[in-house]
């Protein structure tokens, strides 16, 4: 049986400067039944996300949207009430359109942290605290990227091409860690 999953996201989802490397191309070239739909838009928010649900995810009938976004909305500035209310819009349209979600937590961005700094550092911790939070609380799959990725970063140096976008190398790491735990839950 064939299965369609969408990744929904911005610029780390889409592979930013080429998408035939990005984390999701990766995992397409990996599985014979299961076809992996890239919409990630560089620069997109939650808002922006949201909007485009139905034309670039409901409409491709999928049995699972991988979502992680955020990134450019805590760069930008966008509350974080703003941010939440996207995230569980995204969350209830996609249950009722019964459709699995797993979110992705935020992967470090070393580069946004130095520029921004404290503002963004505290935006960015609550927002994935809360992305746990809400996807226990409402029985959501996810995936805490977050830490995964931090874990890398001790023994590997070359993920990152500017400190927020993955390198070739850095993609393929997310991709097999990915691909493992999509496998281990049943979901490929």
């Amino acid at each position: 049986m064939n299965k369609t999953i969408v990744c929904l996201g911005d610029s780390i989802t889409f592979g930013y400067l080429n998408s035939k490397s990005s984390w999701v191309s990766i995992l397409n070239d990996n599985f014979r039944d299961t076809t992996f739909i890239n919409k990630g838009i560089n620069g997109d928010t939650t808002t922006g996300m949201l909007h485009r649900l139905k034309e670039d995810v409901l409409n491709y009938n999928p049995d699972t949207i991988i979502f992680m976004g955020g990134i450019n909305d805590i760069a930008l500035n966008i509350d974080l009430e703003t941010m939440k209310s996207n995230i569980i819009e995204i969350c209830n349209t996609s249950k009722e359109n019964k459709i699995e979600l797993i979110i992705l937590t935020l992967l470090p961005a070393p580069i946004l942290n130095i520029e921004i700094g404290e503002r963004f550092n505290d935006t960015f911790n609550e927002y994935n605290k809360w992305l746990i939070s809400y996807a226990n609380e409402n029985s959501i799959k996810y995936i805490d990227t977050y830490s995964i990725m931090t874990n890398i970063l001790k023994t590997e140096n070359d993920i990152y091409s500017d400190g927020l976008h993955l390198t070739k190398t850095g993609n393929k790491i997310l991709a097999n860690e990915l691909k493992d735990i999509l496998i281990k839950e049943g979901i490929i």
